[in-house]
């Protein structure tokens, strides 16, 4: 399958994966993990789905996924292989919980170790990202299809910082135009790459951002530690949280950005 085929058949699959999950919003109950973190059976369920279709469309790729990525052989298996399939079922799942309307469902491709290919959609909403290398960046929602950039211009009034909610305890920012969060860190680096957002600051897991960094790579974006140091993709794929924060934005504005933000 050529690799436009591809991106072809993994925008199906996300919009299939959305309507499962459509299907239990706003009637379904969660658990709590070993983290604290909130799951539900609407994330078991798509992830369920998209296992068994990635494994079936590229059989010779190694999958993680958000909740399947305690296995340590899977995680070795991941680390050795050319392409490992890198999907979050619900990105925000509290989001969804919460009826917000921001979740994502994402699947990335890595390959060589790298973002190679990644398609993200809020169902909700009628949107999706998608891009793969060298062929463009795009969003799609029910008015039409638009090639998207980042951006380095910024409106001091208009312009935003994407953070995650719990920014006021774990950042001393000093942007000074707004900041924002919509409780989905996909949604964030995409809004981003749209150059929507100058920039955008997280310290989550690599499903959660893998498929975006694909998208705002393509946008012209970069995503690096908040300390300059580059991801290693396939040290992040053992289900930890990235160890340091990630933030992505137009290069031509990077720098700037990560020396208005410390670590508090």
């Amino acid at each position: 399958m050529s690799e436009g085929a591809l991106l072809e058949r993994l925008d199906e699959l996300a919009q299939q994966a959305g309507r499962i999950a459509l299907a239990r919003y706003g009637r379904v109950s969660f658990e709590l993990k070993g983290d604290a973190s909130p799951v539900s059976v609407a994330d078991r369920e798509v992830e369920a789905f998209l296992r068994a279709e990635l494994t079936a469309l590229d059989p010779g790729a190694a999958y993680i996924g958000e909740e399947s990525a305690r296995d340590p052989e899977s995680v070795s298996a991941a680390r050795q292989a050319e392409r490992v399939w890198v999907v979050d079922p619900i990105d925000g799942t509290a989001a969804f919980l919460g009826e917000l309307d921001t979740f994502a469902v994402c699947i990335g491709l890595l390959k060589g170790g790298a973002p190679r290919a990644g398609v993200v959609t809020l169902p909700v909403l009628g949107q999706t990202y998608r891009a793969e290398r060298g062929a463009g960046a795009w969003w799609r929602r029910p008015s039409g299809l638009r090639r998207i950039r980042a951006s380095a211009d910024e409106v001091p009034s208009v312009s935003c910082l994407l953070a995650p909610s719990s920014a006021h305890r774990s950042y001393r920012i000093r942007y000074r135009g707004k900041v924002r969060s919509f409780g989905c860190t996909a949604y964030h680096f995409l809004l981003v790459a749209r150059g929507v957002g100058i920039g955008a600051i997280s310290r989550s897991y690599v499903w959660d951002y893998a498929a975006a960094a694909a998208i705002l790579e393509e946008a012209g974006g970069v995503l690096r530690h908040l300390d300059g140091s580059p991801l290693d993709w396939l040290a992040l794929l053992d289900g930890e949280s990235a160890r340091k924060p990630v933030l992505g934005a137009h290069p031509g504005r990077w720098d700037e950005l990560a020396g208005l933000i410390e670590r508090a």
